[in-house]
């Protein structure tokens, strides 16, 4: 299954799946609503990738223009390039929540 459009009541919480997206598997804690674990399945996914793919954005066209308006910090920067490699370790935040990658 590829990474599929998930509601932001979803993304907040009020559901707790596992959904295989492009780059891995994210699995969101929905008693910790603003964290969220995505596994990646190879060395890196791109930002825009890993934005759709656990649920945060709708659509690529919502992801770039998160990224662009500088909506998106990875470890604390904020992040403009939507190709940006997302690697195992990097902690990835749009708006409130956040989405700690983890390696394969």
């Amino acid at each position: 299954m590829s990474g599929g459009a998930w509601s932001e009541d979803a993304a907040r919480g009020r559901l707790a799946s596992r959904v295989l997206g492009q780059g891995g598997w994210w699995q969101h804690n929905a008693e910790m609503a603003s964290e969220m674990e995505f596994q990646l399945r190879g060395e890196y996914i791109a930002l825009d990738a890993l934005l759709k793919a656990t649920g945060l954005v709708a659509s690529g066209g919502d992801a770039k223009a998160q990224i662009v308006r500088g909506g998106v910090r990875i470890n604390g920067q904020v992040e403009l390039r939507r190709g940006r490699k997302v690697r195992a370790g990097d902690a990835v935040v749009l708006g409130d929540i956040r989405v700690q990658v983890r390696g394969p």
